[in-house]
């Protein structure tokens, strides 16, 4: 029997006869969405409707019901791993995606699993902890899968992060460029500098450095198909004398090698990789490694600017050794955009105390409220901010604040603009564990998702 309940989406399903008791929980689950329209095809050939009727809109054609056992116990990757293995099929995975993102709360637990698959979920994300002991196990599952993989998707820079779109019209190749030159020039890179990379990937920050910055560089990794690859292109480059590419923990580096300290330190998105356990030895490390006056240039999650125990004593470390004169606060949304938590860009200099901090509140352009895939920050909007940098004076965007009143609030540096009226989202201490459990939900698929497409490919390619 063809049944739909297209007259008033939403408000009632029905199943056809032998479904799983799995099959009526999720859709019951799906009851919850409050924004956009999902059309589920059913199995028998049914069809089922849920949310408002509105956009963003998006379909999805059960073949059997695995999926729903498999969302149940596993949350999203349950529902990704039975994606690859064909039980369900979508005209467009980026518009289902989207009515999932827009629902994520009404749907929390089909997209992250039932209470026992998070508890199990949680218990396996302990165990892979960025131990020394574990790091390069996780790094191995994640970027060991070969070479030629990445190659299929990634642009020629072979970067994979996210990149700098100084116009609409900018190619990823170009935009890969223009993200890792500016990570150079903010470390004020100049020639005959050594420079530390702390996770080099394949080699693009290298390349750049030595080619274009006439800098020398030591670039660590723990992933041995990057280190070949980048090592290889180094030499392809004529630039392999000046960059020393090794496969070494971050944390042994002038410990079990005489080469430090360093005149900059560039480490492009690690800390998410890092893990927020591991941030302060992190940060320790940046700080042992820089020679007095070096520079370096962190983006961080606006949570780690305030908190008791080790946050405090690391900022006091931090403001005592290294003179940190800039802090620049991006807009929501800037790095993950279905999140509120802001982005902060640090600058620092070691070798001098702080004895004052200029904040810099980068607005959204005029008529845009978010950044999205279609409204992008580019590069002309930091015209405003290159002008004041080197003639700074309070603005309704900057202002500053002394030593002493960071030490009088506890080393607290989350210090909103006295300017304008706070319209945040709310208490950051709420919102990062949502942001950390979103985003390692998301590297968990990522993973499963590259592991189970290269085995497809190898068996393609072995056929």
């Amino acid at each position: 029997m063809t049944t739909s309940n297209t007259s008033n989406p939403g408000s009632v399903f029905t199943l056809p006869d032998g479904a799983p008791s799995a099959a009526r929980a999720t859709l019951k689950l799906l009851l919850r969405l409050k924004h956009g329209t999902l059309t589920v095809k059913l199995p028998d050939g049914s069809v089922q409707r849920f949310g408002n009727g509105q956009a963003p809109q998006a379909s999805l054609h059960l073949l059997n019901w695995n999926v729903c056992g498999a969302a149940l116990k596993s949350g999203d990757i349950g529902f990704a791993e039975s994606y690859i293995a064909g039980d369900w099929t979508t005209p467009h995975l980026t518009d289902l995606l989207q009515v999932f993102i827009v629902n994520r709360k009404e749907v929390e637990d089909v997209i992250y699993g039932t209470w026992l698959g998070r508890f199990a979920y949680r218990v396996k994300h302990l165990l892979n902890r960025n131990t020394k002991a574990n790091s390069q196990k996780n790094i191995h599952a994640h970027y060991d899968l070969g070479n030629a993989f990445y190659e299929l998707w990634l642009d020629g820079t072979m970067n994979y992060s996210s990149a700098v779109f100084e116009t609409p019209e900018t190619s990823m190749k170009d935009a890969q460029h223009a993200k890792v030159r500016r990570a150079l020039r903010m470390a004020q890179v100049k020639p005959g500098d050594r420079v530390l990379e702390i996770g080099c990937g394949w080699g693009a920050l290298a390349e750049k450095a030595c080619r274009e910055f006439n800098a020398s560089v030591v670039g660590v990794t723990l992933s041995t198909e990057q280190l070949e690859w980048a090592n290889k292109r180094m030499q392809r480059e004529g630039i392999a004398d000046k960059a020393d590419l090794r496969l070494q923990d971050y944390r042994d580096i002038g410990k079990t090698t005489q080469d430090a300290p360093f005149d900059a330190i560039c480490s492009i998105e690690m800390v998410e990789a890092v893990g927020r356990e591991y941030w302060p030895e992190y940060f320790q490390t940046v700080n042992r490694l820089l020679k007095p006056g070096g520079r370096c240039a962190i983006v961080l999650p606006d949570g780690t600017l305030f908190g008791e125990g080790v946050k405090t004593r690391l900022k006091e470390a931090l403001l005592t050794e290294c003179n940190l004169h800039t802090i620049v606060r991006l807009p929501n949304g800037v790095f993950a955009p279905y999140t509120g938590i802001k982005t902060n860009l640090l600058f620092f200099t070691k070798g001098q105390p702080t004895k004052e901090i200029w904040y810099y509140e980068h607005p959204y352009p005029p008529g845009v409220k978010s950044y999205n895939k279609t409204k992008p920050m580019i590069f002309e909007e930091f015209g405003p901010e290159c002008e004041w940098w080197e003639n700074r004076v309070e603005t309704k965007q900057a202002w500053r604040v002394s030593i002493d009143e960071i030490k009088a609030g506890n080393y607290n540096l989350d210090l909103k603009n006295p300017h304008n009226a706070d319209t945040g989202p709310g208490d950051v201490d709420h919102l990062l564990p949502a942001y950390e459990k979103l985003l390692a939900q998301i590297a968990d698929t990522r993973a499963q998702l590259k592991k189970e497409l290269h085995h497809a490919l190898t068996a393609t390619a072995g056929a």
